[in-house]
């Protein structure tokens, strides 16, 4: 009894010694710079924090800056036990892409923004496999075809009309001028992809669902935003994420109903010009997309575009308005 009794002592303690020695394999393989792949992390700003570096929700972009400068243009940062490098610097980014274009070839797995919230189906966050040479087909070639030529010629009248509604619904109300410049990106953007002939509005059910999409992109992008990144098999349970599963499923609906209206208006040989839509659906040899692959590439230009000329005409207009108060007051 005695021999058993220490046998079991001598096993608890084995045992013991040995999660010990995995518990400080961990922490060392998470808190200091080790090697991966027979290559040094880049340089990395200290951190003690479980969970990795502290990152604001507001503006963090400016934290990153500031170790950019401080540290290196690349720069590894941790969020959680992930590992994350960030390139910092145009110089930097070409030089990587001129001299290692072919470990570029792929993309980092993003399972709450790739998987869950875009169902797999967002060019943005495809792997390199088959359905990315599928689309990546297509996309070469419109690029080969007259459609962007023909597309910007037959919507220029409707854009210039855009445009001058625009300047004046800012003179004649200035202190809604972010949402003038909504109207005006997003009624241009409609006319390019769905061939919508009509304003829009800012208050649109659909512009809002596309403008909420992109804004839970930007939040579930930043690092440590979901513990899926870091626990990838918590995307199987029913109730992990439903927000994003139900915003999946509501963009899902919204594409496909705008795929199906274009349908609709060529058969019933309606004239809504040139778009990017009516292209795919006029095209029958692309019978390898399918039909949920066509809506979602129409809802990836339409939702990118209203997503970058927002801000950029937002930001431009504000810095003309700055320069010509400036110049006003050297002059």
């Amino acid at each position: 009894m005695v021999k058993l009794f220490d046998l079991l002592i001598n096993t608890q303690l084995v045992l013991g010694v040995a999660a010990c020695l995995r518990l400080v394999g961990v922490i060392n393989w998470t808190y200091f710079p080790s090697l991966k792949r027979g290559l040094w992390l880049l340089p990395s700003p200290p951190t003690w924090r479980l969970l990795g570096h502290f990152l604001p929700r507001r503006y963090s972009f400016l934290t990153i800056a500031g170790w950019i400068d401080e540290y290196s243009p690349l720069i590894t940062i941790r969020s959680e036990t992930q590992k994350i490098i960030i390139i910092g610097r145009h110089k930097a980014a070409v030089e990587i892409m001129e001299r290692q274009g072919g470990l570029q070839s792929d993309r980092p797995r993003s399972i709450a923004a790739g998987e869950i919230l875009s169902g797999g189906q967002s060019i943005g966050f495809l792997h390199n496999g088959v359905k990315l040479r599928r689309i990546r087909r297509f996309v070469n070639g419109v690029k080969m075809h007259k459609w962007p030529s023909l597309t910007g010629t037959k919507c220029r009248p409707p854009q210039m009309s855009h445009a001058k509604h625009t300047v004046l619904d800012i003179l004649d109300d200035p202190h809604n001028f972010h949402t003038h410049v909504v109207t005006y990106a997003a009624s241009t953007i409609l006319k390019i992809t769905y061939g919508k002939t009509t304003r829009a509005s800012a208050t649109d059910p659909e512009g809002r669902k596309i403008r909420r999409l992109f804004d839970t992109f930007h939040k579930i992008l930043r690092p440590g935003a979901y513990l899926v990144e870091s626990i990838p098999w918590l995307k199987y349970l029913p109730w992990y994420a439903q927000d994003l599963k139900r915003q999946f499923k509501e963009t899902r609906e919204l594409y496909l109903n705008k795929l199906n209206h274009v349908k609709e208006q060529i058969q019933n040989k309606v004239d809504i010009g040139p778009s990017f839509v009516k292209y795919m659906l006029e095209r029958n040899h692309l019978d390898y997309l399918t039909e949920t692959e066509k809506a979602f590439l129409g809802g990836a230009l339409f939702g990118a575009s209203a997503d970058v000329r927002r801000p950029t005409i937002s930001s431009s207009s504000g810095s003309l308005h700055l320069g010509s108060l400036e110049m006003e007051t050297i002059g």
